[in-house]
C-alpha cells in the first residue's frame, strides 16, 4: 500500500514542475518562493481552524469520537489544537 501511495505522490512531481517552471521564469524565483511560502502558511492556518482536520487524531472510524488509551503516555502530538 505504501509503495503504491509513494509512486502516486512521486508521479505528481513532474506535473508540478511543468506548472511551476514557466511561472517561476515569468515572476522570478524569489517571488515564486515567497508566493509558495505564503500559500503554505495560509493552508496551515486554515487546517488548524478547520475542526474535522484539527481533531483528526481524536476521530474514530467514520468520524466518531475516539478516546486514546491513557497508558500510552504523554505526547506533544496528543495535545488539543489551539484554535478549535
Amino acid at each position: 500500500m505504501f509503495t503504491v501511495m509513494g509512486s502516486l505522490v512521486q508521479a505528481t512531481v513532474p506535473i508540478g514542475l511543468l506548472i511551476a517552471a514557466p511561472i517561476a521564469e515569468w515572476l522570478g524565483i524569489s517571488a515564486w518562493f515567497i508566493i509558495g511560502g505564503i500559500a503554505c502558511v495560509v493552508l496551515a492556518i486554515v487546517m488548524l481552524l478547520y475542526k474535522p482536520m484539527a481533531t483528526l487524531d481524536w476521530q474514530g472510524p467514520g468520524g466518531g469520537k475516539y478516546y486514546p488509551n491513557i497508558r500510552t503516555g504523554f505526547s506533544l502530538f496528543s495535545l488539543p489544537p489551539l484554535f478549535v
